[in-house]
């Protein structure tokens, strides 16, 4: 983390820096499949490394806040990143959509892309608090 933004009870929030990444691409993986499928798949280090890669390409352009326990171990976050509009949006990977370049209008000034939210299913007691405020961090 290299900006610590609060720190609550249970929780701090700051934003990650780059050196962090691929412990992000970790947590959101594997709370992809603990969500969906209750236990890492066989595919588990390959979309680790898809979404860290992912992730440096979208790095220099985005703002990306975490939840780390008092351990420094992360329990939530998400990415805010100004689009381009060159480069693929994980959404249009995932459904394999071409282009998004002609739903928008040319006097659009910014588009903004939110993803990678992620909230550890290992916390009970704050984690729709903690939902919420990565919600709300974004736009500090």
């Amino acid at each position: 983390m290299n900006r610590l933004i609060e720190t609550y009870d249970c929780y701090s929030i700051g934003q990650l820096s780059a050196d962090r990444l691929h412990e992000l691409a970790e947590f959101v993986v594997r709370e992809n499949y603990r969500h969906h499928t209750k236990s890492p798949g066989s595919d588990f280090r390959r979309d680790v490394e898809r979404i860290y890669h992912e992730e440096m390409s979208y790095f220099k352009r985005s703002q990306i806040f975490i939840a780390t326990e008092a351990n420094g171990k992360i329990i939530g976050s998400i990415r805010v990143m100004n689009w381009d509009r060159q480069q693929q949006l994980p959404l249009q990977t995932l459904f394999n959509i071409p282009t998004l370049t002609r739903l928008l209008a040319e006097q659009t000034s910014a588009v903004w892309h939110i993803g990678r939210l992620a909230v550890s299913t290992g916390i009970s007691s704050c984690r729709l608090t903690l939902f919420k405020i990565l919600g709300i961090v974004k736009f500090i």
